[in-house]
């Protein structure tokens, strides 16, 4: 009897996306990183970028201009602007929150399955 454990390591995934990130733009130094659907939503010490998956720059906003993550929310890009986004299985159903970037409020919840 043989048992296979799998495990992925995608941190050559992200090392290939941030070199391609700073090759592509004017970014120097990464310290965030998310790709959410076409988008890559990358943070360096002053600024938050939105770039396309051609590296064009879709929108930067001045760091000091959010609110900060206290929860470690993931960085989304969704509906032309910046979000945070949190999601948790609350009895079998799956919950999706999207807050506001500036001042961290609730913008919507959805609730997804469950009986």
């Amino acid at each position: 009897m043989a048992i296979l454990y799998m495990t992925v390591d995608d941190s050559r995934y992200n090392d290939k996306i941030i070199n391609n990130i700073l090759k592509n733009t004017s970014v120097k130094k990464v310290n965030y990183l998310k790709k959410y659907n076409n988008y890559y939503i990358v943070m360096d010490k002053e600024y938050i970028y939105v770039f396309d998956l051609k590296y064009n720059e879709i929108l930067s906003k001045d760091v000091m201009l959010i609110h900060g993550n206290d929860n470690n929310y993931d960085i989304i890009y969704k509906d032309d602007k910046l979000m945070y986004f949190n999601d948790y299985m609350k009895n079998d159903v799956l919950v999706y929150e999207y807050y506001d970037i500036d001042t961290y409020k609730l913008i919507s919840r959805q609730y997804i399955g469950g009986s």
